[in-house]
């Protein structure tokens, strides 16, 4: 077994004003937000790659992928403004104090949240299966770990992730529009 799973800063609301809105909707918020989208290492909304040719060209882009799929322009965009950048890989204790918590079973996941996208769209080169984590479910995970410590591999990993997990932990208490998005990719060979 090979522990991927990671955690994702997440705005739900945000995510869930995208999923309203209609084509025009959709280019403002995407001119709004231009320079945090084009900062980013890796952009998935779709028509990004035409922006260094001139705001009518990027415009042209925009409505041609739009009229063509406009489920993969969404799913882009939220993986873009709704994601953060970074993200927090989970070891085996970590997720093992969200997983047998009995809260686990009782969160919205993706499956809430997203539409079924069509077969036919694009949309699902970036859809995840993901849990929406709250502050104490972050809280629990940094526990177990600790408990674990003497169990984890470096004591430097060990003090990575518990960081890394306090502070997302003290991301989500300050906001109320954030939530962590754990990620599920453990491979089973």
């Amino acid at each position: 077994m090979k522990e991927r799973d990671q955690l994702q800063i997440i705005n739900v609301p945000l995510m869930a004003s995208i999923l309203e809105m209609d084509k025009a909707a959709i280019w403002r918020t995407i001119l709004d937000n231009l320079d945090y989208i084009a900062s980013r290492e890796q952009k998935n909304s779709a028509c990004m790659f035409a922006y260094p040719r001139g705001m009518e060209h990027f415009e042209k882009i925009f409505n041609r992928f739009y009229d063509q799929d406009p489920d993969y322009v969404l799913q882009g965009l939220i993986d873009d403004l709704c994601f953060a950048e970074s993200k927090v890989r989970v070891g085996f204790f970590s997720r093992d104090g969200y997983l047998n918590d009995i809260s686990s079973a009782d969160v919205q996941t993706s499956r809430d949240l997203l539409p079924k996208w069509s077969d036919d769209s694009d949309a699902w080169t970036f859809y995840r299966e993901f849990d929406v984590l709250s502050a104490e479910h972050i809280d629990l995970m940094a526990a177990s770990l600790n408990a674990n410590r003497h169990l984890v591999a470096t004591t430097d990993e060990y003090a990575t992730e518990l960081l890394a997990l306090k502070t997302m932990s003290a991301t989500l208490r300050s906001d109320p529009t954030l939530n962590a998005a754990y990620l599920y990719e453990t491979n089973y060979y």
